[in-house]
């Protein structure tokens, strides 16, 4: 008895139900298993990724208010630290630059005798580092983040000097950079409940907290595990409880560090929410299948025999002939008997209609075969489309190129430009090498007379198309001012004024540093303006001797920005066997593998141990050097170097200027 309970087809039933189950509980139970491990690596993940990605921020904000302050630096009131008309101005930048909390100009002494926000008596800064080092090194600089005498907020102070024309420090500009961006950023990323961001200095002094922003300011973390944790690691991700007795994942990761004080952002998720967000899953998942199982078994008790076994042998033997090819096969039952009477009706009526299906199906299966047909037929013209469009821009952008390249000096001038190039009192030579099919720098070359040369360059902000056609206008202009080309402040302020008119009829904001010299190898005289470019460096291989040539010469704004700008004029000697050297940015801002940048001294350094070397061969070195230095063995911008090679000085005078055709064959 026992033995034909367990063969019977409704015992059968509900063992394969009950089988059947086993898997999906078993699977249910690993695959939320699996889920929290993923989540916690997910939170864990995240935790290191938006440190790092507030690290990053601050860097590159650091970074944008050197840029900020160094342009500040040039204006008439700063330099002539006017605290009337300075007050104002920093009001009226700080209106439009929220992420600062203040902005303003130091004395020597340590005086502020300027700010954004007004003072309510004396404040001296002598004793704040960053104040220091400026009146120091004469360079940027960035203080510890702290809480700011002025604002009573916390705040990082950037500090740039502000220089006469002699080079000699007349006052600090400072600028306080609001760390409530860090809020900022809590919000935007929209954390869990639950959730801690912590920026703490190298005392373990906290400066930012989310939530409750208010709370724990200036006092040390009350976490000590985590606080050693991250003084020690620098950069990781540990697992720690808070004083509230909750297990979080905290991911920390330094901020740009200013001078040796390095500073760290910690964010805390709760490791619960990965475990509980699993947990749930599983049980709303168990409850289903248990659910399912139940109604599976009792269906299969209590329906088998009844809804089943009656009709089930009538059916078993019409499918039989059915599937032996008799199409006539017909189970004889009505709708009367049930819902098994109505599937044997069904059956019957599949089995007349089976025919006619298998017609249909093939007929389907032909029109779907055509259709298939007609769309690799449009996804080949399509991709046929796109590829053609795709070589057209690449024709238009090797075209591009092409054209920018032919905005260089195809061939240079002589001087006088009656004699070969061999004989010439003033060689040139130099090096383009744009990121991209086209790029942003620009120089030119411009006879002036027989003795008379102008030289410009530039570098355009950005890379790319707009920054192409940037250098398209400049190239432009430099042909039109040629008639004040022997006077590099007026050339430079003509030149700005122009470049500002065609941006503001596009409508468009856009900037280039500029550097303008005249050569004058008749009384051996270097004459030259700068508008915020790197200065050139200056060769004297007669005295082994190399120098920036603009150095404590002063620098104007850069073109595009501003339409009153002033640019001084300077004057150097030259003599025969100089060379002078003038290049963009991009030619020292490269990078190792730690981050570490190339720089000017560097790059000074490179030049001075091959003083003797032919321009071009000095090129080739200098440039294998830095590839080698780059991590990636290429340049992150736009290069342009160019060198300018005086023969001889006080060759025969002809100061006749060189006529528009003979220039426009140059």
């Amino acid at each position: 008895m026992n033995r034909a309970m367990f063969v019977s087809l409704r015992s059968r039933l509900l063992l394969l139900v009950f089988l059947a189950g086993l898997p999906s509980l078993g699977l249910v139970w690993f695959t939320g298993v699996q889920e929290r491990r993923h989540n916690e690596g997910i939170v864990e993940e995240n935790a290191l990724r938006l440190a790092r990605v507030a690290a990053a921020e601050q860097g590159q904000f650091i970074a944008s208010t050197r840029q900020f302050l160094m342009t500040l630096s040039q204006f008439p009131e700063v330099r002539r630290l006017d605290t009337t008309a300075c007050n104002q101005l920093f009001a009226q930048m700080l209106a439009r630059n929220p992420a600062y909390v203040n902005i303003g100009l130091v004395k020597p002494d340590g005086t502020v005798c300027s700010s954004g926000i007004s003072l309510t008596e004396p404040l001296s800064l002598t004793d704040r580092p960053y104040f220091q080092s400026v009146l120091r090194s004469h360079e940027f600089a960035t203080g510890e983040y702290q809480i700011g005498r002025i604002t009573r907020k916390p705040g990082v102070n950037c500090a740039y000097p502000v220089l006469d024309a002699a080079g000699r420090l007349t006052g600090v500009i400072f600028a306080v950079i609001d760390l409530n961006w860090l809020n900022d950023l809590a919000h935007r990323a929209n954390l869990p409940s639950g959730s801690r961001l912590f920026l703490i200095d190298r005392n373990g002094i906290v400066l930012v907290r989310y939530p409750q922003p208010s709370k724990s300011i200036g006092l040390e973390l009350p976490y000590a595990p985590l606080m050693k944790t991250v003084l020690d690691q620098h950069v990781g991700i540990i697992r720690s409880s808070g004083l509230d007795g909750m297990n979080r994942v905290y991911g920390f990761a330094p901020l740009t560090q200013a001078g040796d004080f390095p500073i760290y952002v910690i964010l805390g998720v709760p490791i619960e929410l990965a475990k509980e967000e699993a947990s749930r899953t599983i049980l709303h998942n168990m409850l289903w299948l248990g659910v399912v199982a139940m109604v599976a078994l009792a269906a299969a008790w209590t329906g088998g025999d009844y809804f089943i076994l009656r009709w089930l042998r009538v059916l078993v033997a019409a499918t039989r002939r059915l599937g032996r090819g008799d199409l006539a096969a017909r189970t004889g039952l009505s709708e009367q008997q049930g819902e098994l009477g109505q599937l044997g009706r069904a059956f019957d009526e599949m089995a007349r209609s089976l025919e006619e299906r298998e017609a249909e199906r093939q007929r389907a299966t032909d029109d779907l075969r055509k259709l298939n047909e007609q769309l690799e037929l449009r996804v080949t013209a399509r991709t046929s489309e796109l590829r053609e469009k795709n070589e057209q821009m690449q024709s238009d952008l090797k075209m591009a190129r092409e054209i920018q390249l032919a905005f260089l000096p195809q061939k240079y001038p002589s001087f006088p430009r009656d004699v070969d190039a061999e004989r010439s009192a003033v060689r040139f030579c130099h090096r383009y090498l744009p990121t991209g099919d086209i790029g942003g720098d620009f120089f030119g070359v411009l006879p002036l007379s027989d003795t008379e040369v102008g030289v410009f360059i530039c570098d355009v902000m950005g890379h790319g198309v707009r920054a192409a056609l940037l250098t398209a206008t400049l190239h432009g202009l430099l042909g039109e001012l040629a008639p004040v080309g022997r006077d590099p402040s007026l050339f430079l302020s003509e030149m700005n004024r122009a470049l500002l008119a065609t941006l503001r009829r596009v409508n468009t904001t856009m900037f280039a540093s500029g550097f303008y010299l005249v050569a004058d190898v008749a009384n051996g005289q270097l004459s030259f303006a700068n508008a915020g470019h790197p200065s050139p460096l200056h060769v004297r291989r007669s005295k082994q001797t190399i120098e920036p040539l603009a150095r404590n010469k002063g620098s104007g704004p850069a073109l595009g920005l501003f339409p009153d700008s002033v640019y001084a004029t300077a004057r150097s000697r030259m003599a025969a066997d100089d060379l002078v050297l003038l290049y963009t940015d991009g030619l020292y801002e490269v990078y190792d593998e730690s981050q570490q940048q190339y720089g000017e001294d560097r790059l000074l350094a490179a030049f001075r141990q091959r003083l003797q070397l032919p321009c071009p061969e000095m090129f080739d070195q200098v440039l294998t050097e830095l590839r080698q230095f780059s991590s990636t063995h290429t340049f992150g911008d736009d290069v342009c170097l160019l060198g300018m090679e005086i023969v001889r000085v006080g060759v025969a005078e002809q100061s006749q200027p060189v006529n528009a055709p003979t220039r426009a064959r140059l």
